[in-house]
């Protein structure tokens, strides 16, 4: 899949990033197998690395909203299957795609939370769900 240039080929100039479909609970694929929907110029990621990849994608819905993530605003989403707690990943889980944010790893088990208080946490065996990137940035578009 060739998902925009390696940060490596990048420089200071924006980058162009595929936009993926919306990341909510219910699209039950991985975001590398989702159609690019367009592209996206977007300010360069600090940190990245040679090599790393990136796409933008729109969240739906109303679970992140206590951390003023709004319906329609953009992930920039680091694509990696590497996480620490408390990052805020898109992951693949049995319901679907879903945006949350990772916590403790506890006997085989992971805790996916929102930021919402009217949601449960989700939790789910570390073997039923697969973390497809880490969200870099949030972009509004006005």
């Amino acid at each position: 899949m060739s998902r925009g240039k390696p940060a490596s080929e990048r420089g200071n100039q924006t980058l162009r990033v595929p936009i993926l479909p919306e990341v909510f609970a219910g699209k039950a694929v991985p975001l590398d197998a989702l159609n690019i929907a367009g592209w996206r110029e977007i300010r360069p990621i600090k940190g990245a690395r040679p090599g790393d990849r990136f796409a933008a994608a729109p969240v739906r819905g109303d679970s992140l909203i206590e951390d003023h993530i709004a319906d329609g605003d953009i992930l920039i989403i680091h694509l990696t299957c590497e996480a620490h707690v408390g990052d805020l990943i898109v992951a693949l889980t049995p319901d679907g795609l879903t945006v949350k944010y990772v916590h403790a790893q506890i006997e085989g088990m992971v805790l996916l939370r929102g930021a919402n208080s009217i949601y449960e946490d989700q939790i789910w065996d570390a073997t039923e769900i697969k973390i497809e990137g880490v969200v870099k940035r949030i972009e509004r578009d006005l």
